[in-house]
C-alpha cells in the first residue's frame, strides 16, 4: 500500500469514526442545540471525500469542486454549531462569502489556470478562516462549569486552524506540493493535510463531544438540585405553615408526642400552652386581612424571640398557637407564658398606614401520670376558655389552679 493509498484511507476512517461519534452524541443531546448541525457537519465533510475518491479512478474537475465544496460546507455546518451551542448566532454570512470566494479562486486556478499550489493555498485559508471563527467562539465565551473539556476543545479547534496555516506556507514556500500522480511521493503540504489534519479535526470534534458530555451532567445536576429545592419546599410546605414559620398542625402533634415520651423516660416535667389571640376578628373585619396576617407573622416573630431554641412551637389553625415547654417548674412555665404574653402585648403592629396592638389568652396543662397530648390540649383548652372568659390578656392553669395576668393598660 503507497503513500497516497493510506493517507487517504487514514482520512476516510477518521471522518467516519467523527460522524458515527457525533451520531451518538446528537441522540443523546438532542435538546441541546448545536450538537445536530455538528453530527450533519461532519456527514457532509466525510461524503466530500467520495468525488475525491472517484478522482483517483478517473480524473475530472468538477469532481475536486465537488470535494472542496463539500469541506468547506461541512466545516461551516459545524462551526454554526459551535455558535447555537452557546446560544449565539452563527456567522452565516462572513462563512459564506469565505466559501464563494474560495470556490471562486479555487475554480479559476482548476478551470483556467490549473496550479496545485494556489489551490492548495486557497483551501488552506479558507479552512483556516472558518474554523478560526469556531476557535474564537470557543475561547471568548464565558468559562462556566468545568474547564477540562473546553480547554482540550480550545486545544484542538486551534491546532486544527494553525494546521491548515502551516500547510498554506509550505505551499506558498512550495516547500512540498500535492502529487501530480499516483506513483508519486506523497510529502509535504500533502500529508500535512491527509494525515495531520485528520489528526486536529479529531481532538477538536473529540472536544465538542466532551462539551457535549459536560453540559448533560451539569443539567442533569442543575434538575436534580432543582427538584431537591422542590422537595425541601413540598417539606416545608408539609410541614411548617406558610404564614407564620411555626410547625403546622400535623408535625406539632407528632413532635409533642415523641417530646412527651422523651420527657417521661427522663423524668422530666412536660408543659403545654395553647393561646389564642384576642378578638382577633375585629383587626379583620377594621383593617383587613393582610393586617391580620401580619398580626400572625408578629405573634410568632415574638414567640420565637422569647421561647427557648428547642421549645416546640406550632399553628394549629387561625389565630390559635401552641407551645411545648419541657424540663421546667409549674411556676417556671407560667412565668415564662405571662412574659411571652407581656411581649406580644408590648409590641405595636404597622401595617399599610395601621397602627395597632394585640394580646393573647392562654391555658397551660401540665402533664401528669397518663395524660397524653390530646387530653393536655383538651385541659388547655378549657384553661384558655376561661382566660377568654375572665378578661383576656391572661394565663389560666389548668384544672383547679389559676394564675391570672392584670390586663394591659
Amino acid at each position: 500500500m503507497d503513500a497516497i493509498t493510506t493517507a487517504y484511507l487514514f482520512t476516510v476512517l477518521g471522518l467516519l469514526l467523527n460522524v458515527a461519534a457525533l451520531g451518538v452524541s446528537w441522540q443523546l443531546a438532542r435538546p441541546l442545540p448545536g450538537t445536530l448541525a455538528w453530527f450533519v457537519g461532519a456527514a457532509v465533510s466525510a461524503v466530500s471525500v467520495i468525488p475525491l475518491l472517484l478522482n483517483l479512478l478517473r480524473p475530472l474537475p468538477p469532481l475536486l469542486t465537488a470535494h472542496n465544496a463539500g469541506v468547506a460546507i461541512g466545516g461551516a455546518v459545524v462551526v454554526s454549531g459551535v455558535y447555537l451551542f452557546f446560544g449565539r448566532r452563527p456567522p452565516w454570512r462572513a462563512m459564506l462569502l469565505v466559501i464563494l470566494g474560495f470556490l471562486a479562486v479555487h475554480s479559476w486556478y482548476l478551470y483556467k489556470n490549473n496550479d496545485i499550489a494556489a489551490r492548495t493555498i486557497a483551501a488552506s485559508i479558507a479552512l483556516a478562516s472558518i474554523y478560526l471563527m469556531g476557535a474564537w467562539r470557543l475561547t471568548v465565551e464565558p468559562w462556566t462549569g468545568s474547564r477540562l473539556a473546553r480547554i482540550y476543545a480550545c486545544l484542538g479547534w486551534w491546532s486544527m486552524s494553525l494546521a491548515l496555516v502551516l500547510r498554506a506556507i509550505l505551499a506558498a514556500s512550495d516547500a512540498g506540493g500535492p502529487p501530480r500522480g499516483p506513483a508519486a511521493d506523497a510529502t509535504g503540504s500533502y500529508l500535512l493535510v491527509f494525515i495531520i489534519a485528520p489528526i486536529t479535526v479529531t481532538a477538536a470534534l473529540l472536544g465538542l463531544i466532551m462539551m457535549t458530555v459536560r453540559r448533560l451532567a451539569d443539567e442533569r445536576e442543575q434538575a436534580l438540585a432543582e427538584a431537591r429545592k422542590a422537595a425541601e419546599h413540598f417539606r416545608q410546605l408539609a410541614t411548617y405553615d406558610s404564614l407564620t414559620g411555626a410547625y403546622n398542625r400535623r408535625l406539632f402533634m407528632d413532635r409533642a408526642e415523641a417530646e412527651l415520651s422523651q420527657s417521661r423516660r427522663n423524668g422530666q416535667t412536660f408543659s403545654l400552652l395553647l393561646m389564642d389571640l384576642d378578638q382577633f376578628k375585629r383587626i379583620n373585619d377594621n383593617y383587613g386581612h393582610a393586617s391580620g396576617d401580619e398580626a400572625l407573622r408578629h405573634t410568632a416573630q415574638c414567640v420565637r424571640s422569647t421561647l427557648r431554641e428547642y421549645d416546640i412551637f406550632g399553628r394549629l389553625g387561625g389565630e390559635e398557637f401552641a407551645v411545648v415547654l419541657t424540663g421546667i417548674d409549674q411556676a417556671q412555665t407560667l412565668q415564662v407564658c405571662n412574659r411571652l404574653r407581656e411581649v406580644l402585648a408590648a409590641g405595636t403592629i404597622g401595617h399599610d398606614k395601621h397602627s395597632f396592638r394585640i394580646t393573647m389568652s392562654g391555658g397551660v396543662a401540665i402533664a401528669c401520670a397518663g395524660d397524653t397530648v390530646e387530653s393536655l390540649l383538651a385541659g388547655a383548652d378549657t384553661a384558655l376558655y376561661r382566660a377568654k372568659n375572665t378578661g383576656r390578656n391572661r394565663i389560666e392553669l389548668a384544672a383547679d389552679t389559676s394564675v391570672a395576668a392584670a390586663p394591659n393598660p
